[in-house]
């Protein structure tokens, strides 16, 4: 609601969003302007009404005290419930693709070119053999079943093309 010293201009505001308030007995120069919106906001993946980052637990860098906060691991400010644990890649699934990404970022922290902050299961900036573990678990949970590490393929024996002599003339 605001005031102006002049009295309401209907062809300077969207009449679908602006209610002249002299239809309840206040002068012309009072405006009530509402925008309304359905849904909920884009920052609640969940959609229960409550921001993100108000879900998600200070424990995590939100600012959620209670027993029913959000954890977020990975630390992107997207409740854990929301995301798909594992899915490295974002393509919605855990599949041999994520096992790859992850292995690509094994070994590696946070400043080293390959380190991958989703592949850091337990948030402590490295990727080491305990985020490995949690990733096969999310592969159990999004697949049915155990993981298997894929045996490498068989490179075929093949001799070397000989050059041939070459031929001073």
């Amino acid at each position: 609601m605001t005031f102006n010293s002049t009295p309401y201009d209907p062809n300077f505001w969207d009449p679908a969003n602006t209610y002249n308030m002299d239809a309840i007995g206040l002068p012309g120069n009072w405006l009530l302007r509402a925008e309304i919106s359905f849904g909920a906001p884009p920052n609640d993946c969940n959609e229960n009404g409550i921001p993100d980052e108000c879900d998600i637990g200070t424990q995590w860098g939100g600012y959620c005290t209670g027993p029913e906060c959000s954890s977020d691991w990975n630390g992107n400010g997207v409740p854990d419930e929301c995301e798909l644990c594992g899915d490295l890649d974002e393509d919605g699934d855990v599949d041999l693709d994520d096992y790859w990404a992850f292995l690509d970022a094994f070994g590696t922290c946070v400043g080293d070119v390959k380190y991958n902050p989703a592949a850091d299961m337990d948030g402590d900036n490295c990727i080491t053999l305990v985020d490995y573990r949690a990733w096969r678990m999310c592969y159990r949970m999004a697949n049915g079943t155990i993981f298997v590490v894929p045996k490498p393929t068989p490179v075929p024996n093949v001799a070397p093309v000989q050059n041939p002599t070459p031929v001073i003339r």
